[in-house]
């Protein structure tokens, strides 16, 4: 049986960096709090946030920490897990 792997990544919730950085603050994290937690500076959450372009984002490994957290959140509120 094939997979109709067009049709299944349609059905994956994708978000970028800021769409995951207004999940958090939006469940009343601060963007001092979102830093605090995946390493990087106030200022570097504010700049993804403000880009409209999607130019900005974070590194890998601060990535797969924003990951986890996101996950965390939505774990201890239970809802699924995000997909990125």
């Amino acid at each position: 049986m094939a997979i109709d792997f067009l049709h299944y990544k349609a059905n994956i919730p994708v978000m970028n960096w800021k769409s995951k950085l207004t999940l958090l603050l939006d469940a009343g994290l601060t963007q001092s709090e979102i830093a605090m937690r995946i390493g990087v500076t106030q200022g570097a959450v504010s700049q993804v946030l403000r880009d409209d372009t999607g130019r900005r984002g974070f590194g890998y490994e601060t990535g797969k920490k924003l990951d986890a957290l996101c996950r965390k959140y939505r774990k201890t509120k239970g809802q699924p897990s995000l997909v990125a």
